[in-house]
């Protein structure tokens, strides 16, 4: 199981503003500070850390996820990403490639992070409204869009099914704190912790 990760940035103080207000809505907040330059988020405890880049070396570039308790909640992530400042790398709404009721959103950080945030639980049985649901027609219009450029690119996180990925392919990797990334053996139902599907990164 992860226990943390930490993003090496170009600028703490830019990237802490970004993150302090991307992640609001999923009840992220500055937890800890226990050396100057060093900075630790999270809703129950610091799992995700920032810190300068040592001079002559390139930020972090990475694929962080994470998880939402409900499809509204993905949706206001991805509002306050792009209000802090992130681009669009992917809006809101169902990636059925990876599973029926995978339902996400993606922005890149002001260093090329890929910073994600998914709700796996059906609409149906959560209750999250009717304005969160992507139904097959808005799904396979939004798939013809696509998001150029930057850590994971926009192609992979299209609305709808992955063009040229073959049945039985591998499925993506997701880097999140507190998950163990595990080959879905269904889909979930509200409530419980679903696995994520493994494979390559996204």
């Amino acid at each position: 199981m992860i226990d943390h990760l930490k993003l090496f940035v170009g600028d703490l103080a830019r990237s802490r503003a970004f993150y302090e207000q991307a992640l609001e809505p999923l009840g992220y907040r500055v937890l800890l500070e226990p050396a100057p330059g060093v900075v630790g988020l999270g809703a129950d405890h610091p799992d995700l850390w920032l810190q300068p880049v040592e001079p002559g070396r390139a930020p972090t570039t990475c694929h962080l996820c994470l998880r939402a308790a409900s499809r509204e909640l993905v949706d206001a992530f991805h509002r306050a990403a792009l209000a802090a400042g992130g681009s669009d790398n992917g809006g809101p709404g169902l990636r059925t490639q990876y599973h029926p009721t995978y339902y996400g959103a993606f922005v890149h950080d002001p260093d090329g992070n890929n910073l994600e945030a998914v709700c796996h639980d059906p609409a149906s049985t959560c209750g999250d409204g009717s304005a969160a649901r992507v139904g097959p027609r808005e799904a396979a219009e939004s798939s013809l869009k696509r998001t150029p450029g930057g850590v994971g690119d926009g192609e992979t996180h299209r609305l709808g099914p992955l063009r040229g990925r073959a049945p039985g392919a591998r499925r993506p990797l997701v880097v999140r704190p507190a998950a163990v990334n595990a080959t879905l053996p269904h889909v979930p139902r509200c409530g419980q912790r679903p696995s994520h599907p493994s494979g390559e990164d996204r």
